[in-house]
């Protein structure tokens, strides 16, 4: 795809992979992605497989973890990585997929967001799923018993009645299309977003379809006026998973798996897409019809705070592990990313990495333990 598209329409370079450190924690961020295509988490120094099958230490050198440093490596050795990756932020590389500059994305609200404009899937162009033949992509299951956000009423409310009736609400079918249209997707409010249709369908109105499509539109006096956006929740938390279905309508809050939705954004690059995943319509249709997704069991789990030992030993090593990744990925040679591996491996152990990786490592499996509970427990 490079060599086929080697500059983009603003006249730069086009690079199959840029990367940024912005992100960068544990590890090297950019590095622990592609774990996840196959079915891995991490946890500290740890992944995690989501059907806790498998638990490695980063540092293995035969993890999942040192096996994408090898690929960036052996990827920028065939000249396919940006070589502005080790000094720009995300806001630099954010403006580089818009411009099209940059061909592989992890996440599709980073390449989609950035390159899927009106004007580029109407031509054809844009960000789409290609599958990886064994990928088993990891999904966070929705929590059982709710998340780790937490509502609760102060001591010292003035009308406790009220703020219980407002959370009670957030909870029902109105409040979580309303509440959780900004940050998940939801339809908002029905009669003003969405309506059903004479098929009993819902669909978005013309509002809706503005709001969806272009970001914002004007509300009508009669439900208050000024811009959606304006007037959108801001709590940025959610009750029940978007993608449950609303018992009244028999289809999901989240207008985007609508069929009406579905039809009213079919473009060039979306057919052409369906048409080489056996028709799927969907990113999801397309990985649950293949058995390509692992979904760990949302069992509500939170691993202990480090002690203050751990935290110190915890921030020395990985920031030496952030440093190498990159030195890695950017080596000279075969040789030369051996030795740094190596280098790696004796410092971090060194400086307290093996006792972290214990700590990490028996929170995963209590983590996998409660996953598991879940799953017995809820069939």
């Amino acid at each position: 795809m490079q060599d086929a598209n080697p500059t983009a329409d603003n006249g730069e370079p086009v690079y199959a992979l840029s990367l940024f450190k912005d992100w960068d924690g544990n590890m090297m961020v950019t590095a622990k992605q592609p774990a996840c295509f196959y079915g891995y988490d991490e946890l500290g120094f740890v992944l995690a497989k989501a059907d806790g099958s498998d638990f490695q230490g980063i540092l293995d050198s035969d993890s999942a973890y040192v096996r994408s440093l090898k690929f960036y490596f052996e990827a920028n050795q065939m000249g396919l990585v940006d070589p502005e990756s080790t000094t720009q932020n995300y806001d630099t590389l954010f403006s580089k997929f818009q411009n099209g500059q940059v061909l592989f994305s992890w996440w599709p609200w980073l390449g989609q967001t950035a390159y899927n404009t009106a004007a580029n899937t109407a031509a054809g162009k844009g960000f789409e799923l290609v599958p990886i033949d064994d990928q088993q992509i990891f999904s966070y299951g929705a929590e059982a018993y709710g998340g780790k956000t937490e509502m609760v009423i102060g001591s010292k409310a003035e009308d406790p009645e009220r703020i219980a009736a407002f959370i009670d609400w957030l909870y029902s079918a109105e409040g979580v299309y309303a509440n959780a249209n900004q940050t998940a997707g939801t339809a908002g409010p029905e009669g003003l977003t969405w309506e059903l249709n004479a098929d009993g369908q819902p669909e978005l109105t013309e509002l809706g379809q503005k709001m969806a499509l272009e970001g914002d539109a004007a509300v009508p006096e009669e439900w208050g006026g000024g811009e959606y956006v304006a007037g959108a929740s801001a709590l940025n938390t959610t009750t029940v998973v978007a993608a449950d279905l609303d018992p009244a309508t028999g289809y999901s809050y989240n207008y985007k798996t609508w069929p009406t939705y579905q039809a009213l954004v079919q473009t060039p690059l979306s057919e052409d897409w369906s048409a080489h995943m056996g028709g799927a319509t969907s990113t999801m249709e397309y990985l649950r019809a293949n058995n390509q997704l692992l979904v760990a069991p949302g069992a509500s789990y939170a691993a202990p705070a480090d002690s203050s030992e751990i935290e110190t030993l915890r921030n020395q090593v990985k920031a030496l592990i952030v440093q190498y990744s990159w030195q890695m990925s950017f080596a000279k040679d075969e040789a030369e990313f051996n030795s740094l591996l190596t280098e790696l491996q004796t410092q971090a152990s060194g400086l307290g990495y093996d006792k972290v990786l214990e700590f990490d490592m028996t929170n995963a499996k209590a983590q996998d333990e409660a996953r598991k509970a879940v799953a017995a427990e809820l069939g």
